[in-house]
């Protein structure tokens, strides 16, 4: 069950980044090329970083296409909400 509302994610807790994005359908080979983009990343100022968000590029692509299966039709937005609340960036709820 995976409730949108309700990403409990805290900074810098991988595990917990990679169980949610796991119960929600991202591939195992995803998450793997996320960790190795965060850990590119990890001395960046930026958050996200340049490969950081690439892969967050090509998981949006793969949503739009069809290409990755998510338990959710709002997958590729709860991935991005995940993955800011993992980098400790706050996220605007929508309006």
């Amino acid at each position: 069950d995976v409730d949108q509302n309700n990403i409990t994610i805290k900074q810098d807790d991988f595990s917990a980044l990679k169980k949610y994005l796991k119960n929600i359908g991202v591939t195992d080979t995803l998450i793997s090329e996320l960790k190795g983009a965060l850990e590119k990343d990890e001395l960046k100022r930026e958050k996200p970083g340049p490969a950081t968000k690439n892969w967050l590029s090509k998981i949006m692509i793969l949503v739009g296409k069809g290409g990755l299966a998510l338990v959710t039709n709002t997958g590729g937005s709860m991935i991005a909400s995940a993955l800011m609340r993992y980098l400790g960036v706050s996220v605007p709820l929508a309006q």
